[in-house]
């Protein structure tokens, strides 16, 4: 969770805390009344509870609709939903930007470092396969000898390409709200009673838009963190790193080993809980469970010489096109995942 998310989290508990307040407040001040008879302060709160209820009274079916609507435009699956298709969309492009050099896209690799569910639930959570889809891309690649062709990504699209379908669904509350608001607008100048009645529709559509413009502005802060963890730790916010050296025998493998056995275990052990399993079931079965990252532990022979073959090819790329080389720092190590989780948190 990120700081937006911890935000947020802090003022709907504050928003949660001040109705209880409220509801509680009628009592403590029916005591003190019990306790200082003719108490100035309570006498002003019942003249006041009155007034809210006089108005409350009048319209209590719509305002009752109107939390409903609420409830149903934050439903728990939307926003989870949202993160979850802009992650992918995001690892989408990015390998399709990358897929014509002989590095891994800096995303991918950061996924495989963090894997992260954005389910609310522990049965939504075993069911997220958005680790499984991450793994599943490396698995295709890592041992695909890939006639690659370049030596440098494709430029960077803009945000909105890796908002996909949620981005149509966005605009098409946006349409209704502004119809909703002119309806609205419309009945209220002509003195109409039923201008009320559309409440129910705009706060159902507000929410909406909150919730994708939340999931938005969270994706958004995203990318920022994957583009600092890279800065930070290789001094480019996107190294090339060779795919020969994310090799299971290399550092970086290893890495990726140890963070897949420990996500294995991590959602092995939530569904055994909701199977209510004992704490010596050695059985994996959990449906969202990642394939080994590595497809078979026999490295193949060509893996040996694609270092001699990157350089070679390498210096004909740059003969070719009279360009200046760079340095890669190919002893760039990642900083150890539990620091950098224990520094951002």
């Amino acid at each position: 969770m990120n700081d937006l998310e911890n935000s947020w989290a802090k003022i709907k508990k504050m928003i949660k805390n001040a109705l209880l307040m409220i509801i509680a407040s009628y009592p403590i001040m029916l005591c003190v009344n019990f306790l200082l008879p003719g108490n100035y302060y309570y006498e002003k709160i019942q003249v006041l509870q009155t007034l809210v209820w006089d108005f409350v009274s009048d319209y209590i079916f719509l305002i009752f609709v109107s939390f409903l609507a609420y409830f149903l435009a934050s439903s728990k699956s939307l926003y989870p939903n949202l993160r979850t298709e802009l992650r992918r969309n995001h690892l989408d492009n990015e390998v399709l930007r990358w897929n014509e050099t002989p590095y891994i896209a800096p995303v991918h690799l950061y996924q495989l470092f963090f894997p992260k569910s954005f389910e609310r639930t522990l049965q939504k959570r075993i069911h997220d396969f958005s680790y499984r889809y991450t793994v599943d891309y490396f698995r295709y690649r890592i041992y695909n000898n890939v006639n690659y062709t370049n030596f440098s990504p494709a430029a960077r699209g803009a945000l909105h390409r890796h908002l996909g379908s949620s981005s149509k669904k966005f605009f098409s509350y946006i349409f209704i709200l502004v119809l909703t608001l002119t309806l609205m607008i419309y009945l209220y100048a002509g003195d109409n009673q039923h201008v009320l009645w559309l409440t129910p529709v705009l706060v159902y559509v507000v929410r909406r838009i909150f919730t994708y413009l939340f999931a938005y502005v969270n994706f958004r802060y995203d990318i920022l963190t994957v583009q600092k963890f890279f800065k930070d730790n290789y001094g480019d916010s996107e190294p090339k790193i060779k795919w020969s050296d994310l090799s299971a025998d290399k550092h970086l493998g290893r890495t990726i080993m140890k963070v897949w056995k420990s996500e294995c275990i991590s959602r092995q052990n939530l569904y055994n809980q909701i199977l209510r399993r004992g704490e010596n079931s050695t059985e994996f079965d959990c449906p969202s469970l990642a394939s080994k990252p590595y497809p078979e532990d026999d490295i193949p022979e060509w893996v040996t010489d694609a270092d001699k073959t990157y350089h070679q090819k390498k210096c004909e790329y740059f003969a070719k096109y009279n360009q200046l080389e760079w340095v890669v720092n190919s002893e760039t190590n990642v900083v150890s995942l539990n620091e950098y989780k224990l520094r951002n948190n």
